[in-house]
């Protein structure tokens, strides 16, 4: 479903993040500010509480006579974070991608496993059998497997269906509909039926090498083995669980796309079809074990890199556009709130500081600016070309990568 969104739009096929997690990454999205304008470069954030001075992306919609709609995993947290003028209607934000309870995933309570009922059946936690390495967490949710549970109980489902809902609803003036999914967030618990398309004997491993942090600064490698944001390495090794782990995020991403055809078909079929804008991103990258890193947070490809498309609306697409393109030019995630302005023809905010989008829609070999960032840490900067990757550390030690010859940053 998303390969059919990408022959209706453009496929940007070296877009990056901001920031390479999800806070920084949704704030500068949301502000149209660099993290090194907006200031957050953690997940320590509360739009609501930090950004009182700068207008989010739904908000100006909202000032600008649209009716906005939200649900799910939009700005970082939960509904407390929300900017109180944002949305007209939103939906609720959901329980990350698991369809157990936060107490049912406790770290202390999987010592070492919990056993839980659900739906009449029972499950043994963590369902992928060893212990969490991020263990100063409340939670264990570097986890992934089957749950053989209905659909309605999964949060995506859900808040896919509050989406739904109001694309079959008559709305009197413009809308602006924000649906966030948590997928393909960890932990990566899916209906069966996405985990049996991908046998995990069959799954393909990311290609590695031996000792590749052995030519890379030690903040890099600290980088890369740090279980921050999920677990380690020599954990999924150790456990035989890497086939299950990257069968699992594949699974997870096939669920999103079953998710995004429901949404598209639903579009299809309703008054505004010809008249919407759909932009499809994802909030950061990850990793699968290369460079021996599970998880984000890191300023290689893996983590910057991200898919996004953009599709015009079919009735007042731009001139020159062509359906089912691509563009290899450096763009970035902040570039959205200006290119939803351009295509809604409404005023961009003058302190944004991405770019829109609108001509390269139009023409996606046009000159374009050469380069894009991404910051990872307070100063730690990843500069992506489109054929270089220049990674500098705050302590003043850097990486660069040839993409083209050693597109997986060998060396």
């Amino acid at each position: 479903h998303m390969d059919a969104l990408a022959t209706q739009g453009v496929s940007f096929t070296n877009a990056h993040v901001p920031a390479p997690i999800c806070g920084p990454s949704r704030t500068a999205i949301m502000s149209g500010l660099w993290p090194t304008s907006n200031g957050i470069y953690t997940n320590a954030i509360n739009y609501r509480r930090q950004m009182t001075h700068l207008v989010s992306l739904p908000e100006h919609f909202r000032e600008n006579g649209y009716l906005t709609l939200g649900v799910g995993k939009i700005f970082h947290t939960g509904e407390q974070a929300i900017p109180e003028g944002a949305f007209d209607q939103y939906g609720f934000r959901g329980s990350s991608s698991s369809p157990f309870e936060k107490e049912e995933l406790s770290t202390a309570a999987q010592d070492p496993f919990n056993r839980v009922m659900k739906g009449g059946k029972e499950y043994r936690l963590p369902l992928n059998g060893f212990p969490a390495d991020r263990h100063w967490r409340s939670t264990n949710t570097f986890d992934w497997g089957p749950v053989d549970l209905p659909d309605s109980d999964f949060s995506d489902t859900q808040k896919t269906d509050w989406a739904l809902a109001k694309l079959g609803e008559k709305h009197n003036k413009p809308f602006f509909l924000a649906l966030g999914f948590d997928r393909p967030h960890q932990p990566l618990f899916n209906p069966p039926r996405f985990h049996d398309m991908y046998p995990p004997e069959t799954v393909k491993l990311p290609e590695t090498v031996p000792n590749d942090l052995g030519d890379i600064p030690r903040a890099g490698r600290e980088y890369a083995l740090a279980p921050n944001t999920s677990g380690l390495h020599r954990s999924v090794e150790e456990y035989g669980q890497w086939d299950e782990a990257v069968s699992s995020y594949l699974a997870s991403i096939s669920y999103v796309d079953d998710l995004v055809g429901q949404v598209m078909a639903a579009l299809e079929n309703s008054p505004y079809a010809d008249n919407t804008v759909v932009i499809l991103w994802s909030d950061h990258g990850w990793h699968l074990g290369e460079k021996e890193h599970w998880g984000k947070a890191t300023g290689w490809y893996e983590s910057t890199r991200i898919p996004f498309l953009v599709m015009p609306a079919k009735d007042a697409a731009p001139d020159g556009f062509s359906p089912g393109t691509e563009s290899a030019r450096p763009v970035n995630l902040l570039d959205i709130a200006p290119t939803l302005a351009d295509f809604a023809g409404i005023p961009a905010r003058e302190n944004w500081q991405g770019n829109s989008l609108v001509p390269l829609v139009a023409n996606p070999a046009r000159e374009w600016q050469a380069w894009t960032h991404t910051t990872f840490g307070r100063g730690d900067h990843t500069i992506t070309t489109e054929r270089w990757q220049y990674l500098h550390y705050f302590d003043g030690s850097a990486e660069l990568y040839d993409l083209e010859n050693d597109p997986h940053e060998f060396t």
